[in-house]
């Protein structure tokens, strides 16, 4: 959330003060996509779980590979409702 927060403070001085939808465009284009990358990073290594033994670990690392996704969407969607 930080990142996308200060991309988003940043956007003011890079595109229209007034234009909303400019500066959503502006902090997807640079926070989302450097956000993207340290998602799918975690989840990945959440998701290495799966090669396990240990069922319980297996539904864990399931489980929080799908929560990390699952924040980003979540994020993605309401931080601009937000701000």
């Amino acid at each position: 959330v930080l990142v996308f927060a200060t991309f988003w403070d940043a956007s003011i001085h890079e595109k229209e003060p007034d234009s909303y939808a400019k500066r959503v465009v502006y902090m997807y284009k640079y926070a989302g996509v450097a956000c993207f990358a340290t998602t799918m990073t975690t989840a990945a290594s959440f998701f290495a779980n799966l090669t396990s033994v240990l069922r319980p670990l297996r539904q864990f690392g399931f489980f929080m590979g799908l929560c990390i996704i699952g924040v980003y969407c979540n994020l993605l969607l309401a931080f601009p409702a937000v701000v």
